[in-house]
């Protein structure tokens, strides 16, 4: 497993690094047991540092929802959301601030305690408009006039959302039960909400984080 994994890092280092426009990046595979919070997040390190930053919030994605065994696991899950929110603020402040809500304690250990505050104070306020949802997709559909899918979801309060994702959603599907981070859209967008966050509820991280203008190729990965 270790020799398959190494070679899998260095032919994704080895991807030249390039920023493009808004893409959903989905977090790298925790399938296997060798891909504890700990390597993925020492994996992540090594991405970031070598410029591939959509990899590096794909391993730190994927430590952050990786099964934890012990206090240190933990530590380092919490570590991955503080390297996201250094890597996305300033670049995408809404994916900023999806990261920003997975810290329990809002940064108080860290130097990014004040900025993580602030991230999570844009919540419900102008002009970021960012909400918590919480319900179940019921379906999924294509928009012809913006190219985009559209989610309906019920949410637990009852209300249905229609919330446009400017990507594909998978592995995310129809009857899961999830939690969405959604922005309010101005302008021509007819569903009136934006996707910037998804995974299924019981989730303790995010599975798919819409970002924009983040250097790097993504790697074709799944989630449990």
């Amino acid at each position: 497993m270790l020799p398959a994994l190494a070679a899998l890092l260095v032919f994704w280092f080895a991807t030249p690094a390039h920023a493009d426009g808004p893409k959903f990046v989905v977090a790298a595979s925790t399938r296997s047991d060798e891909q504890s919070p700990r390597r993925l997040f020492n994996a992540g390190l090594r991405a970031e540092e070598s410029g591939n930053l959509t990899v590096a919030c794909q391993l730190f994605m994927a430590a952050r929802l990786a099964s934890r065994s012990g206090v240190a696991d933990a530590l380092y899950a919490r570590g991955a959301a503080l390297r996201l929110v250094r890597i996305l603020a300033g670049r995408d402040d809404d994916a900023a601030s999806a990261a920003a809500v997975l810290i329990e304690d809002r940064g108080e250990s860290s130097d990014l305690g004040p900025l993580v505050r602030s991230l999570i104070r844009r919540f419900g306020t102008e002009p970021a408009n960012l909400e918590m949802a919480h319900g179940t997709i019921i379906a999924a559909r294509w928009n012809r006039a913006t190219e985009a899918i559209a989610l309906e979801v019920e949410l637990e309060s009852g209300e249905t959302r229609v919330v446009e994702a400017q990507a594909q959603i998978a592995p995310i599907s129809a009857g899961q039960q999830v939690k969405m981070l959604v922005k309010k859209t101005r302008g021509h967008a007819a569903a009136g909400w934006t996707l910037i966050a998804l995974a299924r509820e019981s989730a303790d991280g995010w599975q798919i984080l819409r970002v924009d203008g983040l250097p790097g190729h993504r790697v074709a990965s799944g989630v449990p």
